[in-house]
């Protein structure tokens, strides 16, 4: 698939401030005694076999200032010598549960922030249990934007939408720091994903750019292409577009986040190169499986312009499948079935 171009210098150096920005957002941190110092985290760390309970107070160079429970001696510990790290922290479970039975996303998310995000700075520590934390923080966040890689339109966000978008970055950008977890590449992924949510697609560019492709099986393979088919879409590139959809819908098949996204840009490619019975079977399928979604919803209103406009009334060359198996589905009838007890459309 055809890469973006190359960004100029001068989006380098933007998207470099950019991040700094965040860093110092979400690990709010200061310079204390040597060494830059973070909010206090209660931490039991094993370290060369030995486990010891404690604070992480800060960092410097290649090593976390940890200040012993017993007697409260401070310490610089490498992090290679580092087995594992387990957080002691308490976000607010019950209240967080109901948000996300709410789906109110934005809620979910702020609640879990205060917390994870003082475990930035120390994600990149082997084995630990805050990586899963700062992922599902990030994607309330960005959730509760509105934003979606499919979508047909991407208004602007209202002022506490970009603060929530720019929590998610920073979150994500703390999360590609976790080099020994496969929630890495989730986290640079998902990290251009808010830069497009706030409009900042050359700074996705040169994220994107950066990042190591995933391989099959890896868990950042359907954020990653699906952050690729948008922005070949948005280039108009719509058959390099279709590729990367088809990948997201090859390696992201059990996740009800992508899937049914992803089915539904491919379904959008396929109509924008003008394959409008594949478009048509495509859009049946994401309205028939995914009824209740923004996908499903979606699917039904771009079912009927196709349908409406004629573009799949005439006789359809039949598929070699059906020919070898001998079946042939009248497939305008069953849209027409769907279109008819659907309720009225709602475009985005």
């Amino acid at each position: 698939m055809k890469r973006a171009m190359h960004t100029p210098a001068v989006v380098v150096t933007a998207v470099a401030a950019w991040m700094v920005s965040a860093a110092i957002l979400s690990a709010q941190t200061v310079s204390a005694s040597g060494y830059t110092a973070s909010v206090p985290v209660n931490v039991r760390l094993t370290v060369s076999g030995k486990m010891r309970d404690g604070q992480l107070v800060g960092r410097v160079d290649d090593k976390v200032v940890f200040t012993s429970a017993k007697g409260g001696q401070q310490v610089r510990v490498p992090v290679g010598r580092i087995d594992s790290a387990f957080f002691d922290v308490n976000p607010s479970r019950a209240e967080i549960n109901d948000a996300v039975t709410a789906r109110n996303w934005g809620r979910a998310g702020i609640l879990m922030l205060p917390v994870v995000r003082s475990l930035v700075p120390y994600l990149d520590l082997p084995q630990n249990n805050g990586v899963e934390l700062v992922r599902d923080a990030a994607g309330h966040l960005l959730k509760s934007t509105g934003f979606r890689l499919a979508a047909e339109t991407h208004p602007a966000l209202d002022a506490p939408a970009v603060q929530r978008a720019k929590s998610a970055f920073a979150l994500y950008r703390g999360l590609g720091k976790a080099s020994w977890s496969e929630l890495a590449l989730v986290g640079e992924a998902r990290a251009a994903e808010a830069l497009l949510a706030l409009g900042k697609r050359d700074m996705a560019d040169v994220l994107i750019e950066k990042m190591a492709e995933p391989f099959p099986g890896d868990a950042a393979m359907g954020s990653y292409w699906m952050v690729r088919s948008h922005m070949a879409y948005a280039d108009e590139a719509f058959a390099d577009a279709l590729d990367a959809a088809a990948r997201a819908i090859c390696f992201a098949n059990k996740d009800i986040e992508i899937f049914p996204d992803a089915l539904l840009m491919s379904a959008r490619c396929y109509e924008r190169l003008e394959s409008y019975y594949r478009a048509r079977d495509v859009f049946y399928e994401v309205g028939t499986l995914f009824p209740a979604t923004a996908a499903g919803r979606t699917a039904l209103v771009h079912l009927r312009g196709i349908r409406d406009a004629g573009h799949t009334s005439g006789k359809e060359p039949a598929p070699l499948v059906n020919v070898f198996f001998g079946v042939q589905e009248n497939m305008n009838r069953n849209v027409s079935k769907l279109l008819n007890k659907a309720p009225p459309p709602v475009t985005e």
